[in-house]
């Protein structure tokens, strides 16, 4: 099961969750927890890239991927991995699994050395564990040309739908630095939040976060 992505852990012994392949099959198959609406949506809103992703180990796994028509087109395919601190994606899920300092070392050491992509991605603990402080103080992440140079990113962490036992999931809007930045990553941000917190996942009535 771990092997075919169906299972994972966060840490090593830790207890089994949902891997991104159960995650992908889920979002295929029940529609009460498609979250594809969602993904079109902020697409459409911000005529950007979007993204849903989910936490396996120190990356993150693309689940789902909608380019705009701007011509533009991002290195990430669904299926493919990325390196959870060097992405707005896996900041936003980090943000909400390590609580503090602690945390965020034990994590590094499990999971380091934290690689650079471009100059500005985060390499040390005390970094990645003032970037997540800023991401949880924002209710959002940036990713700031961290992971692709003229690229930038905003995310925030989804509902875990299907429970306590669920991989960690979120969104993101992606872009080319000018266009996102002429929107404002603040703007994105804020809307970003809104749109997940009045989208029902489950199909129960009960909308996102809180």
């Amino acid at each position: 099961m771990r092997a075919r992505g169906f299972a994972t852990q966060l840490e090593p012994g830790g207890v089994y969750l949902l891997g991104a392949a159960a995650m992908e099959s889920a979002f295929t198959f029940h529609a009460g927890f498609d979250m594809r609406p969602l993904v079109r949506e902020i697409r459409d809103r911000f005529q950007q890239t979007a993204h849903l992703g989910c936490l396996i180990g120190g990356e993150v796994s693309y689940i789902d991927i909608l380019e705009a028509n701007t011509g533009v087109r991002t290195t990430s395919v669904i299926g493919g991995r990325n390196p959870a601190h060097a992405t707005g994606l896996g900041k936003a899920m980090l943000a909400r699994l390590l609580p503090g300092a602690d945390s965020v070392r034990e994590w590094v050491d499990n999971h380091g050395p934290l690689k650079a992509r471009t100059q500005h991605t985060v390499t040390t603990a005390d970094a990645l564990d003032e970037a997540l402080e800023a991401v949880r103080e924002r209710g959002f992440a940036i990713d700031n040309e961290e992971s692709e140079p003229g690229v930038v990113c905003v995310a925030a962490c989804v509902p875990m739908v299907f429970g306590d036992l669920s991989s960690i999931a979120a969104v993101s809007v992606t872009g080319l630095r000018e266009p996102m930045l002429a929107i404002g990553v603040e703007k994105i941000g804020a809307e970003l939040i809104e749109m997940i917190t009045n989208t029902d996942f489950a199909g129960s009535g009960k909308t996102g976060q809180k």
